[in-house]
């Protein structure tokens, strides 16, 4: 049914012959070789945007990283302060309890 819909456009799909507006000169040899390295040099150019995409890519990531490892240092130093000041407040409760415990197990148990 689509195929059949989309027919009309196979003629666009089909291989077709390349003509070339460029005039081959009687040296080919050393034009070949100009175009080799002219496609070496393209080829150098064209991967080295890529490769400073990815460095721009990797700072952001780092500095993301960076962030986040900076975060949870801050959170987990905020949360040992808590700690060390619920101790401290534990602290005479604590002692007072211990005070009493050796006394509170030579009383009998029934």
């Amino acid at each position: 049914m689509y195929f059949d819909r989309l027919s009309f456009l196979q003629k666009t799909v089909e291989n077709k012959e390349t003509t070339s507006n460029i005039h081959e000169a009687k040296n080919e040899g050393i034009q070949n070789i100009d175009q080799n390295q002219d496609n070496f040099v393209n080829a150098r150019e064209i991967q080295s945007v890529p490769n400073k995409r990815k460095n721009t890519q990797i700072t952001s990531e780092e500095r993301l990283a960076d962030i986040l490892e900076n975060s949870i240092e801050s959170r987990d130093k905020i949360q040992r302060q808590l700690q060390e000041r619920m101790s401290k407040q534990d602290d005479d409760d604590k002692l007072f309890c211990m005070s009493l415990y050796k006394e509170l197990n030579k009383s009998p148990r029934k």
